[in-house]
């Protein structure tokens, strides 16, 4: 393997020179510029509304199990507290 020969100076100044000069882009216009922007709100407000909605359906889903969950303990609470009344109602009649 032969090690490639140094570059002079003035090849580096030209490759230096080459490598930065690059044309450039007419500057964006106010309506270009502001199209974007709304454009990206709206992608944006869209995501977020999509989200929310989905967090939302969630919670609503949690909430109605959580609900069935209460309900089915507060009919083990009245069911409970009725058969402890005739357990008591029973005793008192057998004891008299």
């Amino acid at each position: 393997m032969v090690p490639a020969a140094a570059a002079d100076f003035g090849t580096l100044v030209e490759l230096f020179n080459r490598m930065t000069v690059q044309p450039m882009d007419p500057p964006m216009s106010l309506r270009d510029t502001a199209k974007g922007v709304a454009i990206r709100a709206g992608i944006l407000t869209v995501a977020v509304t999509l989200g929310s909605v989905w967090i939302f359906s969630l919670l609503l889903k949690f909430a109605g199990t959580a609900m069935r969950a209460l309900l089915g303990v507060l009919m083990l609470l009245i069911a409970g507290g009725l058969v402890t009344f005739e357990v008591k109602k029973i005793q008192k009649r057998l004891t008299a």
